[in-house]
């Protein structure tokens, strides 16, 4: 059962919800995170279970000459970034235009009821550069995926 944004989830471990959003175009890496899919909704209950799944469709614009960089992609839950787990990938030793798709998992309890937002946010560990290459999410693997048991 697809929710829209905003409408109440009711409480039935047999009436789940199924939330996905997609990156909408491809977007380079910087050193900050930044926003690529997010996901609106209410539960009516607190301690709703809900398992996240995001998939990170990295290519390498730039190959590094030096120590390569690490591009990551985390959720951010109700404006809290988690700093783990990460979808994650050092491309040392390879070509520019090489492409990954990688993809974390989390599970968790939302304590209260109301209003939540999940964020899909991406970034690389340093500033793009020929010495440690640059990165782009891609749109077309890119997504945050939910599952929410009310």
């Amino acid at each position: 059962m697809v929710v829209a944004t905003g409408a109440p989830l009711v409480p039935d471990l047999l009436n789940t919800a199924s939330l996905t959003a997609e990156l909408a175009s491809a977007t380079a890496m910087g050193t900050g995170l930044q926003d690529l899919a997010s996901i609106s909704f209410n539960t009516v209950y607190p301690n709703a279970l809900y398992i996240a799944t995001w998939t990170m469709d990295f290519t390498l614009i730039t190959a590094a000459s030096g120590t390569p960089s690490t591009a990551v992609g985390q959720i951010q839950i109700d404006g809290v970034d988690l700093g783990q787990p990460q979808a994650v990938w050092c491309a040392g030793n390879v070509a520019a235009n090489a492409r990954v798709t990688v993809t974390q998992t989390y599970q968790g309890l939302l304590p209260v009821a109301g209003a939540h937002a999940f964020k899909l946010r991406g970034a690389q560990s340093s500033a793009p550069s020929s010495t440690v290459g640059a990165y782009r999410a891609n749109a077309v693997h890119t997504r945050l995926s939910l599952i929410v048991f009310p």
